[in-house]
């Protein structure tokens, strides 16, 4: 996987690239008001496309689960969970990377909140978000049997995600039971720290 210039590298660089980007824009906001929703917009950016550019990782996963599964039953090498885990495991010290790389010049550009703890957190939760994410995909993949389809389909999970997340509504204005309680969860906390 290391060697897919697309699947790693490619992504590392934008990634790294939109981070710059996005920290001279958001660069230093100041402690004003008005660097509230500055705040909440560069951190909505930062959630919203790092989460989504994952999707760059449906081509390589699908070639693996190609190379894999195309013998017949009998002849797998190793089982499905194996495969799974084999695969989650190898992309986790990227996934890191992308997190501490992008996280990092991002979160100090735009002076995000200065202790460390909360340095930290920012990072776990973009790694957990990007995750998350590949995760998604990896199930997405093995269900939907269209490269096309999958790509739409991780999208609109995605968008329905994204859209819960607070940035767009305040976490207690949205309609419970469905959106606020199953759906809101995990991002209420994020957001929370990202401020």
């Amino acid at each position: 996987m290391s060697r897919d210039f697309g699947y790693y590298w490619l992504r590392v660089m934008i990634y790294s690239v939109v981070s710059v980007c996005l920290g001279t824009i958001y660069y230093n906001v100041g402690t004003k008001y008005n660097s509230i929703q500055a705040r909440d917009a560069c951190s909505s950016f930062v959630i919203g496309f790092m989460t989504f550019m994952s999707i760059g990782g449906f081509p390589s996963f699908v070639e693996d689960m190609k190379v894999r599964f195309s013998k017949g039953k009998d002849e797998w090498a190793v089982g499905v969970i194996v495969f799974v885990i084999s695969n989650t495991l190898s992309a986790m010290p990227f996934l890191i990377l992308i997190a501490v790389l992008s996280g990092t010049v991002c979160y100090f550009m735009v002076y995000f909140h200065p202790v460390f703890s909360h340095y930290l957190f920012f990072l776990l939760a973009l790694y957990a978000s990007i995750t998350t994410v590949e995760s998604l995909m990896m199930v997405i993949a093995s269900v939907v049997p269209n490269f096309l389809m999958d790509i739409i389909t991780g999208v609109g999970i995605l968008g329905i995600s994204m859209l819960v997340t607070g940035f767009f509504r305040l976490p207690y204005d949205i309609p419970k039971p469905v959106w606020r309680y199953p759906v809101l969860a995990r991002h209420v906390q994020t957001n929370h720290v990202l401020q």
